[in-house]
């Protein structure tokens, strides 16, 4: 999908666009859309053998480019694992677009008991790459201002945030949403949804839920990967039909129908510093989000009025939100949905990126 948007925003600039990518059946598409414009979209498929041996096999034993322009993705995880020049293999100018949020700059990290664990030696070498960014790189682009702001900033180096981009779609309504999802016309839905992850606090909205007895038309919508020990904590849940687990990676196409056949789009989310994507999506479908008041998706959801918030990390807090919004009108929240909508479309992430790299559209 992201691949999508940047040939998109790329291709009616440039006369041609060499994209390197890991040869993946998920990739087809980008074969077709290859085969469709062979002179201007060239591929460059690689093997994939792990992550861990992939990506400095891919940089240090490709292909000189000899490019006018390189865009990386996935820059935090290049600038983690390569420790080369890159500018000597690819040339210059050399951009990158970090994904992932920013993470918590904390002094805990630095304590040698906790640089035991895989999460705090990723957060430190996470955090001494945003200190040492190397001379390599031109540019980066980042989806937050957070993470914008933590890094270390050099001479040469530019710092540029893109929007969150939603693709607009077709404006189904909430009936035909459920009826294509399988999903009961008559609850008041609260959709989770994403990658799995214990940052994006489904444990507490399945607490929150089991408080909720006396409320049996609010369903809890999982729809996603989901851990085992989250897959076990619904169990109960969903035998009792107050909650709905989709265990599964869910198609592009259908993400949309989710957000626009819920009610309400929960994100009780756990030191997660940065913005998400959620909230364009949830935005796109003029749906309110429930979220908790931390770092830089408490502050949109407060200060852009795009939902209910709560303490970060209170289950209580997750809970009193919940029994609120079963009161609160959905459409309360539409001129500020339609506002943040309106700014995180793909017309804008188009301007923002071109606008970064110094490109223009060929007329």
């Amino acid at each position: 999908m992201w691949l999508e948007y940047l040939l998109d925003a790329l291709l009616p600039c440039l006369d041609r666009v060499t994209v390197t990518y890991p040869d993946f059946p998920a990739y087809d598409a980008l074969v077709e859309r290859a085969r469709s414009q062979p002179d201007r979209l060239r591929l460059r498929p690689v093997t994939w053998r792990s992550d861990k041996l992939s990506w400095p096999d891919t940089l240090e034993r490709g292909d000189v480019t000899d490019a006018d322009l390189v865009l990386v993705t996935w820059l935090d995880v290049i600038l983690k694992k390569y420790r080369g020049d890159l500018r000597r293999q690819l040339g210059a100018p050399i951009w990158g677009l970090w994904y992932l949020p920013a993470r918590p700059e904390a002094a805990s990290f630095w304590n040698p008991r906790r640089l035991i664990s895989g999460q705090a030696r990723g957060h430190y070498r996470e955090q001494r790459v945003l200190r040492r960014v190397p001379t390599w790189l031109d540019g980066a682009l980042v989806l937050d201002d957070l993470l914008a702001r933590r890094i270390t900033p050099r001479p040469g180096l530019r710092i540029e945030v893109l929007p969150d981009p939603w693709p607009t779609q077709p404006d189904i309504d909430q009936i035909d949403a459920r009826q294509r999802l399988r999903l009961p016309p008559e609850k008041t839905l609260f959709l989770h949804f994403g990658v799995a992850n214990p940052r994006k606090g489904l444990l507490d909205a399945a607490s929150a839920w089991e408080r909720l007895r006396d409320r049996p038309d609010a369903v809890l919508v999982r729809a996603g990967m989901t851990l085992a020990g989250e897959v076990q904590a619904l169990e109960a849940l969903v035998g009792e039909g107050r909650a709905i687990l989709r265990n599964e990676r869910i198609p592009d196409a259908d993400v949309d129908l989710y957000f626009r056949a819920c009610d309400w789009v929960l994100v009780p989310y756990r030191q997660h510093e940065g913005s998400s994507g959620l909230l364009s999506g949830a935005a796109a479908a003029r749906r309110p989000l429930i979220a908790s008041d931390y770092a830089v998706i408490g502050h949109r959801v407060r200060q852009q009025g795009l939902g209910l918030w709560f303490p970060h990390e209170s289950v209580d807090g997750l809970l009193d939100a919940v029994r609120d919004a079963l009161h609160t009108p959905i459409d309360r929240f539409s001129a500020a949905l339609t506002a943040y909508a309106e700014s995180h479309n793909l017309a804008h992430f188009y301007s923002a990126l071109r606008n970064a790299l110094g490109l223009t559209v060929n007329l």
